[in-house]
């Protein structure tokens, strides 16, 4: 895990975790406003950025695992973990067994709680995914390409760019994060854009009732990506 390190003698330490797709040059534009105010840790998490692929398919508990380890090699300080979308997944871990000096942690378009959804969606999702499994049978059995023709039109733009991340993709947007919300042991900070479609406001409201102690905010005009500031996509 590539993380790089902006000193400062005085004021918390703010480590950035950035969202699936990206890395820690997401945080630009937030981290500018607080130069000099406190130390910045930027996470590249592994397969992303500067880091390469992780040895095998990660869930966001072995993330925030690696993340945990990473962090016990400094002084500890009172730390803030900033997350975006993904970064949100692991927030949730290590707040529901928080390291030392873990103080808060702020979700923006945070991701883990699984979306309401109608029966209609749910029971297309259903026959989506029991074609693409029989899909790779036939690859593996009949030598077909039949995977990617159904990669190409079925699959999401971020599982189209996985490559090699693509078995961890799978099994993290396959997580239900609600248990360690509940049992969240610092507070939460949900941010979320108003016009967000990926992670919509919905689930910061439910994640905030779920974490105790925990607040939600709403940012009017803004989406999923608007919310890191320009140039953040």
């Amino acid at each position: 895990m590539a993380v790089r390190r902006e000193p400062c003698e005085t004021g918390p330490r703010l480590v950035w975790l950035h969202g699936w797709g990206q890395d820690h040059r997401a945080f630009a534009a937030l981290a500018s406003g607080l130069a000099g105010e406190a130390e910045h840790l930027f996470v590249d998490f592994p397969g992303f950025g500067s880091s390469p692929p992780p040895p095998g398919d990660w869930d966001s508990g072995t993330y925030a695992r690696h993340l945990r380890a990473c962090l016990a090699t400094l002084p500890a300080r009172p730390t803030a973990l900033i997350g975006h979308s993904f970064g949100g997944r692991v927030i949730f871990h290590l707040a529901s067994d928080p390291f030392e000096g873990f103080m808060r942690g702020i979700a923006i378009a945070g991701a883990g709680l699984r979306r309401r959804r109608s029966l209609r969606y749910r029971l297309r999702a259903e026959g989506l995914k029991r074609l693409g499994r029989l899909t790779r049978l036939a690859d593996r059995l009949f030598g077909t390409k039949l995977h990617g023709a159904y990669s190409a039109r079925f699959g999401s733009a971020d599982y189209r760019k996985a490559g090699p991340m693509r078995g961890t993709l799978v099994k993290v947007v396959s997580e239900d994060l609600a248990p360690q919300a509940r049992a969240a042991k610092v507070p939460l900070l949900f941010l979320y854009g108003e016009k967000d479609t990926e992670t919509p406001p919905e689930l910061g409201r439910r994640a905030a009732e779920l974490a105790p102690g925990s607040s939600f905010r709403e940012l009017p005009g803004l989406d999923h990506y608007s919310v890191l500031g320009p140039s953040a996509h």
